[in-house]
């Protein structure tokens, strides 16, 4: 699984929580939970590079991503980039 490079878990109501082991696949480009029923990230998936994560815009605001890409009124999407010093930069997806 180490070469995933995106993961559709919209609407997977059952799906409650994120293993912390996400944090380990470098190749993940984009983690889709919109509408599923987790409520929290891993610390782990802050260490992705590029991730683009589509989740309800309130979820998203309260995890500190300010700039985010509109995709309805209550979806958006925004990705994690990370910089030297392990210091987490926060850009809207195109």
């Amino acid at each position: 699984m180490n070469g995933l490079k995106s993961l559709n878990l919209s609407f997977c109501i059952r799906v409650e929580e994120l293993p912390g082991e996400l944090g380990r696949l470098e190749c993940l480009e984009m983690l889709n939970i919109e509408g599923s029923s987790i409520s929290r990230l891993p610390h782990s998936m802050f260490q992705l590079k590029d991730l683009c994560i589509v989740w309800s815009r309130w979820r998203l605001w309260s995890y500190g991503f300010t700039c985010l890409k509109e995709i309805s009124r209550y979806t958006a999407s925004s990705y994690v980039h990370q910089r030297r010093y392990d210091r987490i930069q926060v850009l809207s997806g195109n």
